[in-house]
């Protein structure tokens, strides 16, 4: 089953090669009969991009963290550009994965404010097709059924959000202030709950070392949405040339550091407190391992506060760092609002101990931090799907209890180990081997191969503190 994923996981979002007739997608010579609006009658409100999970009755229901998934829907209505009387539907990701095979989507037709789709389910029967129908229940989302009753999904309407933002590469670069960094264009997915307000409480997303949100963006982000609290996933990789395909983890690490992705979020959270339908005092930021470094770090007053001056602006009302990689804190200045840590127990690679240390700094500093560690959960244990088992993987960095690194008040990062000190601001990547102190650091810090992946009960109770944090804190 994990082969069948792994497979899926390398291939590429792309749209199908095939061609369009009345405004209707036909797979060969497979036609239907049902006459097709054509784009000038078709209502404007279902052009966009459409993003949701769907379940099925033979799998069960997802549930707060759960895992219990039939796939994730992506889709992409617009106008052909290439005749404007067409309608057509781009796949970014249809049931994807699907545990079972590739399911493909034969044909389709957009009404006024519905579709129909219809797939082709991963087996060689011919005639194993399935037919979907979706329809708008609000503006903002497009609830969805097969033609059976047995599958639904809720699609959320994605807004595009564009923010500047400067971005320094390391602590002591925000401490001149930031406006001579450089600077990038920020984008992002804004999505609502199905519940009516004026405004809504905001949960910014932070990707992780891959690039990704390992489809969190989709469970986790539904369980958000149905608390009430819209989410807004944030793609720092994009800008700095990076993606999927070349990762951060993958020696890119200096390219796009969290300090960095630290500085996305605190602009995200400066734009979005104009946004018209956004409670500008209810914003809270979560992030997964790389990202969760990064929405830990925005506490830390030399990083908030050339971006975010309290006096005029808002803080984050709620952070949440799950598996982030902690720093040990000489004392500073820190945000005196809630941020809470979620580890894992065996986690090598972001050790639940820094994290546990570095919310008691927090706290000696005048801080509210708390910390959740999880029994006999590793790394990245709120896997997506139940499917996903803890394993070994080369492909995730291990440490040991040893490889601290530690940030002073002025801005400067260091590695200690008792009386040995390494200046990390006197390397412009992390490759430290010229120092004299490399062969105890690459000791206890430089190895690959960990156990990592999902921990059902872990990520069940990581959802639901989630879960209950938002209520406390943005609700």
């Amino acid at each position: 089953m994990r082969i069948i994923i792994t497979l899926l996981l390398l291939i590429p979002s792309l749209s199908w090669g095939l061609t369009f007739k009345d405004g209707q997608q036909v797979d060969g010579n497979e036609k239907t009969e049902d006459k097709v609006l054509k784009s000038e009658e078709i209502s404007s409100d279902i052009i966009g991009r459409w993003r949701g999970l769907a379940n099925c009755e033979w799998n069960g229901r997802y549930e707060l963290g759960n895992g219990i998934i039939e796939g994730v829907i992506d889709l992409v209505i617009k106008k052909d550009k290439k005749d404007p009387k067409k309608v057509i539907i781009k796949k970014e990701k249809w049931l994807w994965p699907s545990f079972g095979g590739r399911v493909k989507i034969k044909s389709f037709k957009v009404n006024e404010n519905s579709f129909e789709i219809v797939s082709k389910e991963p087996v060689d029967d011919k005639d194993n097709t399935r037919k979907w129908f979706g329809k708008m229940s609000s503006n903002n989302h497009i609830e969805v059924t097969d033609e059976w009753n047995n599958c639904d999904a809720l699609l959320y309407r994605a807004e595009n959000v564009k923010f500047e933002a400067f971005t320094p590469r390391i602590p002591i670069d925000f401490i001149d202030g930031v406006e001579n960094d450089q600077k990038y264009t920020i984008e992002g997915f804004l999505t609502y709950p199905q519940e009516q307000k004026e405004k809504y409480p905001l949960m910014i997303l932070i990707m992780n070392s891959a690039c990704d949100f390992g489809q969190r963006n989709f469970t986790l982000g539904q369980d958000i949405k149905k608390a009430g609290v819209a989410t807004l996933e944030i793609d720092s990789c994009l800008p700095r040339g990076l993606s999927i395909y070349n990762m951060i983890i993958q020696g890119n690490s200096s390219k796009l550091t969290p300090w960095m992705g630290a500085a996305d979020a605190l602009y995200g959270l400066k734009h979005m407190q104009s946004h018209p339908k956004i409670d500008p005092e209810k914003i809270a930021v979560m992030g997964f391992s790389w990202g969760g470094s990064s929405a830990v770090y925005t506490g830390l007053d030399m990083i908030r506060k050339p971006i975010i001056d309290d006096e005029n602006l808002n803080d984050f009302a709620l952070r949440i760092g799950v598996y982030p990689y902690c720093r040990y804190l000489d004392k500073q200045g820190v945000t005196k609002n809630k941020i809470h840590f979620l580890t894992g127990e065996k986690d090598e690679t972001t050790p639940a101990l820094f994290c546990k240390d570095m919310a008691k700094n927090f706290n000696d500093f005048g801080g509210n931090a708390t910390i959740d560690i999880f029994p006999n959960a590793h790394h990245n244990f709120d896997g997506w799907s139940n499917w996903d088992e803890a394993e070994f993987s080369n492909q995730w960095f291990r440490v040991t209890k040893n490889c601290k690194y530690w940030l002073a008040a002025d801005g400067k990062r260091t590695w200690r180990m008792e009386d040995k000190v390494i200046h990390l601001d006197n390397y412009d990547t992390w490759d430290v081997s010229a120092d004299k102190h490399y062969k105890d650091y690459k000791k206890e810090c430089e190895h690959w191969g960990v156990v990592e992946g999902r921990n059902n009960e872990a990520a069940i109770n990581s959802a639901k503190k989630t879960i209950s944090l938002l209520e406390e804190y943005l609700m």
